[in-house]
């Protein structure tokens, strides 16, 4: 397997700075960012390319569920 890094953010409500962050943390290098939409569903969810992926997990206090999920799921993609 090639060595790849990837984001994983959880966010809500962040359409405005979600462009301008993803693109920045691209360039910063990683190969992919994953953006978990919390009781939000993002307007650019399939706009900003191949390498950002919206997911959905929805609730309050989500953050650990979110990364232990994200951890099972790209584990061996990243």
């Amino acid at each position: 397997m090639e060595e790849s890094c990837a984001l994983v953010c959880i966010a809500k409500d962040e359409d405005d700075y979600l462009t301008e962050w993803a693109d920045y943390h691209l360039l910063l290098g990683f190969d992919d960012v994953y953006v978990w939409q919390n009781n939000w569903r993002s307007k650019l969810a399939g706009k900003l390319g191949e390498h950002v992926h919206f997911k959905v997990i929805d609730g309050d206090y989500k953050q650990v569920e979110c990364y232990n999920v994200a951890i099972a799921e790209l584990h061996e993609k990243h």
